[in-house]
């Protein structure tokens, strides 16, 4: 009972938010980091964004470009031309955090995947590259049991290392992370990140499955109606 009370109040929390928060427009992170109540795409509320990076040559909040896609199951894809470095034996690690609510129908995140689209990066000659997204169902980013999806570069290329699934969430926190390594050796290494990377679901809210009742279910239910008719009936003789 519980639970569904905290449920309900979650939905009708998010839908109050989500009439006040403004639809989420592509621009840098540091303007989605001052929203206050976040952003809406579709039935989807993005909130709670944090930026922190570190490292030689990190890029600031102002220098990561976020790109909004209606048609992407999640929505958001980040982009920087920051994410690079050039040295040797230098690191940097880029992390942004949010929440995702689903506000209007049933909640449903099923079969969790990820992609990379139109990413390019250095091979492992010159530096390593590695894309981590950790997805904390239910809770917030940082939870203590996530499910990870990790790439690393090498070649320019890259494979997703792992995929889930789980139980119908309302929310779900959100860890995208970028880290760069320049390696070791002597003379100038490079590692670097191009194009937007995005983070797919298999499915992201939806309708709830629709329950036809058995023929015996509904013979059931109209011998109970009766059943109550009679009863009524001879209360009243």
């Amino acid at each position: 009972m519980q639970k569904i009370s905290f449920a309900s109040m979650l939905l009708l929390a998010a839908g109050a938010v989500s009439s006040a928060a403004p639809l989420c427009t592509s621009g840098y992170l540091d303007v989605y980091l001052n929203l206050p109540d976040g952003c809406t795409i579709g039935d989807k509320w993005f909130s709670n964004f944090t930026f922190l990076s570190t490292g030689d040559q990190a890029p600031t909040a102002g220098q990561v470009w976020v790109s909004v896609d209606a048609t992407e199951p999640l929505g958001l894809a980040f982009s920087s031309t920051r994410w690079n470095i050039d040295g040797n034996n230098k690191t940097q690690t880029t992390v942004i955090t949010y929440l995702v609510t689903v506000y209007t129908g049933p909640d449903l995140i099923v079969g969790a995947t990820a992609s990379a689209g139109d990413i390019t990066a250095t091979g492992p000659t010159t530096g390593t590259v590695t894309l981590t997204k950790s997805l904390c169902p239910g809770a917030a980013p940082g939870c203590t049991d996530p499910i990870l999806l990790s790439a690393v570069f090498t070649s320019n290329t890259a494979a997703w290392f792992a995929s889930a699934s789980w139980d119908p969430v309302s929310q779900v926190g959100v860890t995208d992370q970028v880290v760069l390594w320049t390696g070791s050796g002597a003379g100038q290494k490079r590692a670097g990140l191009g194009g937007a990377f995005a983070h797919e679901f298999a499915r992201i809210a939806g309708d709830p499955p629709m329950v036809v009742p058995e023929p015996h279910s509904c013979v059931l239910f109209a011998l109970g109606l009766s059943a109550c008719a009679l009863l009524r009936r001879f209360r009243s003789i």
